[in-house]
């Protein structure tokens, strides 16, 4: 197999995560959970103007983390399609998407 060289330079992904094993990666999982438990936690009560901008809040960090993460995931697979790390990762951005995309914040934050 003859393999092309554009000349364009390689993807590197040592700013955004690194890799799947990287720190900064393990932290944004964890503090994607910790914002999806507090979401819940806030649509227990949404009586309150400051419970409803503290769960806005929280959806609007998650969801920022889980593009980030997606789209490493996403550009990490592209880059080695063998990689089972970036499949498994792609799973794991996808099956909060999917939840995301199916519900609007103010039905997640009305626990709809």
């Amino acid at each position: 197999m003859t393999e092309f060289n554009s000349g364009a330079p390689e993807w590197q992904m040592d700013d955004a995560y690194g890799s799947f094993a990287d720190p900064r990666w393990t932290r944004g999982a964890e503090r994607v959970r910790e914002l999806i438990a507090e979401i819940a936690r806030l649509t227990k009560d949404l009586s309150s103007d400051e419970t409803l901008r503290l769960g806005l809040e929280a959806y609007e960090e998650a969801l920022t983390i889980e593009s980030s993460m997606s789209a490493f995931a996403k550009c990490t697979g592209a880059k080695d399609t063998t990689d089972a790390s970036a499949m498994a990762a792609s799973n794991f951005t996808a099956a909060r998407s999917s939840r995301r995309s199916r519900q609007s914040p103010t039905t997640l934050l009305s626990g709809a």
